[in-house]
């Protein structure tokens, strides 16, 4: 049976930050990655943010694990 992850994304006033967390909630090593956010951003560039973090930690899903869910936490 594969190990199950979850993909987690914190979007927030001054960053946008993603990994890969198992059951327990631990961060698999490797797959957390961060990008700037702030007011001075557009729309068009507040999404490639969270797209390319968010790519990034998927990348990193190792071959005998399974992604079985997604959560995106924002402030406001």
């Amino acid at each position: 049976m594969p190990r199950t992850l979850a993909l987690a994304v914190d979007f927030g006033g001054t960053k946008v930050e993603s990994a890969l967390v198992d059951d327990a909630g631990r961060v698999l090593e490797g797959s957390r990655f961060r990008g700037p956010t702030g007011s001075e951003r557009s729309a068009d560039e507040l999404l490639d943010a969270v797209l390319g973090v968010a790519r990034r930690a998927l990348a990193a899903l190792p071959d005998d694990a399974e992604l079985v869910g997604t959560g995106l936490a924002a402030a406001g």
